[in-house]
């Protein structure tokens, strides 16, 4: 991204909006700002004004309706960016009986 082509730090309305009302009830301001619609269904958006889309944002709760194992079995993926991971050294060690580096004992 060039510096003169810098994104804001501020919401600004999406260019991919749809042409619609904002989703909250009673709403006629124009729905440009988007939101996932559930935690199972990230890449599904509801569409909103600016104060709506913080309200909704602000009350957001990624782990609601989930138990505790499945809190957790969720946040030991994510601090592996949900990749596999296994511990630490056992493939260097691997490596060192090949003789690929390291000190071999």
């Amino acid at each position: 991204m060039s510096p003169t082509a810098r994104k804001s730090r501020f919401f600004t309305p999406d260019p991919a909006a749809p042409e619609s009302l904002c989703e909250n009830p009673g709403c006629a301001l124009p729905g440009e700002f988007r939101a996932p619609q559930s935690p199972q269904n990230l890449r599904a958006y509801r569409w909103f004004c600016l104060d709506h889309v913080r309200a909704y944002n602000a009350s957001w709760d990624f782990y609601k309706g989930m138990s505790a194992h499945e809190i957790e079995s969720e946040r030991r993926e994510d601090s592996g960016w949900q990749r596999p991971t296994w511990p630490l050294g056992r493939l260097g060690a691997r490596a060192v009986r090949r003789g690929h580096g390291g000190r071999a004992q």
